[in-house]
Parts: C-alpha cells; sequence; structure tokens
C-alpha cells in the first residue's frame, strides 16, 4: 500500500525459463536536464511477491573482455538476493538453480544486460551466480540483499567458456569446486 501522494514507477518485468528469475526494465524518462531511470523500488518489488530490501551494493569494473566471474553462491542461512545492471558495457548473465525442492533444480538461465537495453536481472536466494564481460571495460552493479561474510562464499566451475575470448578467472575460482548444500 502507498502512501497518499506517492507512486509507485512501475518496472517492466518479464520472467525467465525459471520464473524465479526476473528481468526488469525501466522505461527512461528523458527532459532538457537529462535522463532518469528508475532501478529499485521496495514497494513495486512487494508487489510483485519479492521481499527484497538493499544491504549491501558493489561496483565491479572488469577491464577485459572474456573476465568471468564466478558461479558463486552463499551457503544457508546467509542467501544473498541479488539485482544486477550494467553500467557500461555488455555481459552475459548466467544463474543456476540449486534449490533441491524446485522442478528446475540444476537448470541454468541467461541474459544478457547491457546499459542501452535499460535492463537488469534479479536473483533470488538458492541460485549460483556467474558472468562473463562481452566488451572491454564493462561496469557492473550489484545490489544485494544479504551481506558477504567470506566464509560462506562457495563457487561452483565448470563451465565453457561462453565466447572466443580467453577468460580471466580468479586461481580462487579455478580450484574451488564446493557442491551445493
Amino acid at each position: 500500500m502507498t502512501k497518499p501522494g506517492f507512486t509507485i514507477e512501475p518496472l517492466e518485468v518479464r520472467d525467465l525459463e525459471i520464473p524465479a528469475i526476473k528481468v526488469l526494465r525501466a522505461e527512461p524518462k528523458r527532459d532538457i536536464r537529462g535522463t532518469v531511470l528508475p532501478t529499485y523500488n521496495k514497494l513495486f518489488f512487494g508487489q510483485l511477491g519479492l521481499d527484497f530490501d538493499i544491504i549491501h551494493e558493489n561496483r565491479c569494473i572488469s577491464p577485459k573482455a572474456g573476465t568471468i566471474r564466478g558461479f558463486h553462491y552463499q551457503l544457508p542461512p546467509h542467501g544473498q538476493p541479488k539485482l544486477i545492471q550494467v553500467n557500461r558495457g555488455r555481459m552475459l548473465d548466467v544463474a543456476v538453480d540449486l534449490r533441491r525442492s524446485s522442478s528446475s533444480f540444476g537448470r541454468h538461465v541467461k541474459v544478457e544486460l547491457t546499459p542501452s537495453s535499460w535492463n537488469q536481472v534479479f536473483i533470488p536466494e538458492g541460485f549460483a551466480h556467474c558472468y562473463c564481460t562481452l566488451e572491454d571495460d564493462t561496469e557492473v552493479i550489484f545490489k544485494l540483499g544479504a551481506g558477504f561474510p567470506a566464509v560462506l562464499e562457495t563457487n561452483l566451475f565448470s563451465v565453457r567458456n561462453p565466447s572466443e575470448f580467453k577468460p580471466e578467472i580468479r586461481r580462487v575460482d579455478q580450484i574451488r569446486n564446493l557442491r551445493p548444500t
């Protein structure tokens, strides 16, 4: 319910093949001063049934195309929902369903994110997340619904390179291979 005098700026919402993953797109509002682009509204997310409070935000800049970050996920009880957008460059975003009780357990979805498409992706708890930059100097913003206790971070890494680029991968991501709970 909104307070009198307040409006909820809606975002276009599209489910991917796994309906828990949402692609959100804002319609930019332009005038002589420039552009305003709504990216998050707690009330709107609530109307979608998404319980998502932003606790932490990260800005990641990858200088080289082909940089892979992930697949990362947080162990319970510290699952980490996230809202991801690209401010510069392009990336292929991938999420794998690790929820054992889900009919889509083990399946993945992918979406390309670019600043010109004004899109972002919401990934709830229970998913491993990875992305590959498709252009040099790609900047990604992560709005996170939980903190980041590094001792609870785990990762999956058995991905073929999704592009013709030579991937840049942290050593810890190459050697860690923990099973989902």
